[in-house]
């Protein structure tokens, strides 16, 4: 694995500030808002009241109420959603700008920017905040951390503190979210797909103990009351995936294709194999002479097994 401090462009931050702020965000969020703290963050999702999946976020807590991560492209439709709901609470929502995401890969770079920090997070998702700077350790077996920055000093000090492992190229943080089993709602999948497709039931995106939010019903009953029939599902290829890939499985009875959400290909000269998340039926043969690449037919795919 690299030691890289990779800078993530595309994140894109919401501030809910009042102090209504983490109840009304508990009636609109799969997460349960009351366990926020300045030590712990959250990931949730919002959904609409078909029970899919709007968009995906982490939350940290703030002196003002939360702060909230999202996609590239998201934050306009998040705020839209939650303004709807918001009149009848003592909440601003607004679209936080001059926040600085980066991420941090592997123990050693994470030594790097430490004295930054009163401490370092051990466990997913716990949470640290000083000098207008959050870090949240992240899921997965890998060592990675989530930095959020705002203010050009505090940028400037980082930058200064770890500049040898400093770079744009974000190909080994996305490799190590995919095998993670991580995928993020963008607007290519916004309302397309159940939590439970996305394996947000199992990852720890989901709250079944917490008290109602919109989508709440469908959510519990899929979970509680049927069996999943499919599900995000790792794989690995030993032919590199290309834009409009799909998955195809053949058996006894017929053939399916099953779309694939990420992908990422080995990197260049590397032996690794290259990897894909793919939403499939959970029944589909692991056996790779069943599964290959629409595209490249003779390629031959593996499951992998994830994390959580």
């Amino acid at each position: 694995m690299k030691n890289q401090i990779v800078t993530l462009p595309k994140a894109e931050f919401i501030s809910v500030a009042g102090p209504d702020a983490a109840k009304f965000l508990q009636g609109q969020l799969s997460c349960n808002t009351d366990l926020l703290s300045t030590t712990r963050s959250l990931r949730g999702a919002m959904c609409n009241l078909k029970g899919r999946v709007i968009a995906d976020m982490r939350l940290v807590h703030t002196a003002e109420g939360c702060l909230l991560r999202t996609e590239a492209g998201m934050a306009e439709t998040v705020l839209k959603t939650l303004s709807k709901y918001a009149v009848f609470s003592k909440v601003k929502l607004t679209q936080a700008e001059g926040i600085a995401a980066f991420g941090v890969l592997s123990s050693e770079a994470a030594d790097q920017i430490a004295p930054l920090f009163p401490q370092l997070p051990q466990s997913i998702d716990a949470a640290a905040e000083a000098n207008n700077a959050w870090i949240i350790r992240e899921p997965g077996e890998a060592i990675r951390y989530e930095i959020w920055i705002q203010g050009e000093e505090a940028v400037t000090a980082l930058k200064d503190r770890a500049a040898s492992l400093l770079t744009n190229d974000a190909t080994h943080w996305q490799r190590e979210a995919l095998r993670a089993g991580l995928i993020h709602v963008d607007a290519a999948i916004t309302e397309e797909y159940t939590p439970q497709l996305l394996n947000y039931d199992i990852s720890g995106v989901i709250d079944f103990k917490k008290g109602c939010y919109t989508g709440q019903e469908i959510v519990a009953r899929m979970f509680y009351r049927s069996v999943a029939k499919k599900r995000l599902c790792l794989l690995s290829s030993d032919t590199a995936v290309v834009p409009g890939e799909s998955v195809h499985w053949m058996s006894a009875t017929g053939s399916k294709d099953f779309p694939i959400l990420a992908w990422s290909n080995s990197p260049d000269g590397s032996a690794e194999p290259h990897l894909l998340l793919a939403v499939m039926d959970i029944d589909a043969a692991p056996e790779h002479e069943q599964l290959k690449l629409t595209h490249s037919p003779e390629a031959e795919l593996w499951q992998l097994p994830l994390h959580y």
